[in-house]
């Protein structure tokens, strides 16, 4: 979902309007998580790293932080800091959760 941010963000970054992105966004979650959950954690942290500095390279080409960079099927928008402000959050959920499965893991 990273990767689908940061290209939606370069879209806008390049002059293009923001794009309609709609769907079921905890069914797409749910899909990439599980296509990931057998994935080496050093694997996991590199792709991470990729898909953060394409976010961040995309972020830094918007005008201005207050630029949409998404718009829903509903209409509702979402400039470039409230979309990175839902990236950060649903990245530390992830993070969270893979910390709690890692201590469960020890034994602790």
């Amino acid at each position: 979902m990273l990767l689908t941010t940061a290209t939606g963000i370069a879209i806008v970054a390049s002059g293009a309007p923001a794009p309609t992105v709609g769907g079921d966004f905890d069914a797409l979650n749910a899909v990439a998580v599980n296509q990931r959950e057998s994935q080496a954690i050093l694997d996991l942290l590199a792709d991470l790293r990729t898909a953060q500095a394409k976010l961040r390279q995309a972020s830094f080409a918007v005008a201005t932080p207050d630029t949409v960079v998404r718009v829903r099927p509903d209409g509702m928008q979402r400039t470039l800091v409230e979309q990175l402000a839902v990236t950060r959050d649903h990245l530390q959920e992830h993070l969270t959760e893979l910390r709690t499965a890692t201590m469960a893991g020890a034994g602790g």
